[in-house]
């Protein structure tokens, strides 16, 4: 195996130790090569797991964020998310879920699988449902802000964020990558997704200012990055990424 791919199948690996994730996050450790996880209202945030596996397996990230039939109303008043001079040289992985808003789902989902040894038939499902249906939203005045500065410099890792400084939003990045040793090692890749957005009601008054600000931050990042901003209202926003490739030594 050259040095490039055996640095780069260590370096997936070793993502296994070196978790962090922040506000009500969930680490789930798989009884098995399965994986499967949901994220709606009130439910997962983020989860993270390494599998490794051999023979016949599947890895899974499944996620559904549902919005239907509610009421807000808000007016005069400042919506600051905010992520600044943070997560500076941080090695591993990061999921962040920050909203300033109101009734926003948002996920965090990374699933890496690997087989060591052995032929493999490795199944990678992505699957996002995002729904937002018969709500209703009175505005009036109100300045939003979602900003990242100064942040993320010199990370290595997977990392996912999500801001909201807005309302009634849906928000989800998903990140599947599946590794196999030798030339026996078939993925085998399906990805889904689906979004509605019907019978919603935004009843605007006079405007305030709104911005998503990504600024001076990423410089010297090596890895994977997904970024979600919303500031306004009604978003269905997803980052969705399959990876799979196998490393093998040339004779």
């Amino acid at each position: 195996m050259s040095i490039i791919l055996q640095g780069l199948v260590w370096w997936l690996v070793g993502l296994s130790v070196a978790i962090a994730q922040v506000q009500d996050g969930e680490i789930i450790a798989p009884q098995s090569d399965s994986l499967v996880s949901q994220g709606g209202t009130g439910g997962l945030e983020a989860v993270h797991a390494v599998v490794n596996a051999a023979g016949s397996s599947s890895s899974q990230a499944l996620v559904s964020q549902i919005q239907i039939g509610n009421v807000m109303e808000e007016g005069l008043t400042a919506s600051l998310a905010i992520v600044r001079d943070s997560f500076q040289n941080n090695r591993g992985i990061i999921g962040a879920n920050q909203n300033s808003g109101n009734l926003n789902n948002q996920a965090n989902v990374h699933v890496i699988a690997h087989n060591s040894v052995g032929p493999t038939i490795q199944l990678e499902h992505a699957a996002i449902e995002q729904r937002l249906e018969e709500n209703t939203i009175v505005t009036s005045g109100t300045a939003r802000e979602d900003r990242i500065q100064d942040s993320f410099g010199g990370t290595v890792g997977i990392v996912g964020i999500n801001q909201s400084a807005g309302n009634l939003n849906n928000q989800a990045n998903v990140i599947v990558i599946t590794l196999g040793m030798g030339s026996e090692f078939v993925p085998l890749e399906d990805s889904s997704l689906g979004a509605v957005n019907s019978g919603n009601k935004l009843i605007p008054g006079p405007p305030g200012p709104k911005s998503d600000v990504i600024l001076d931050s990423f410089a010297g990042f090596r890895g994977l990055a997904q970024v979600s901003q919303s500031a306004g209202d009604l978003n269905s926003v997803s980052n969705k990424m399959n990876i799979s490739f196998s490393a093998m030594t040339l004779k």
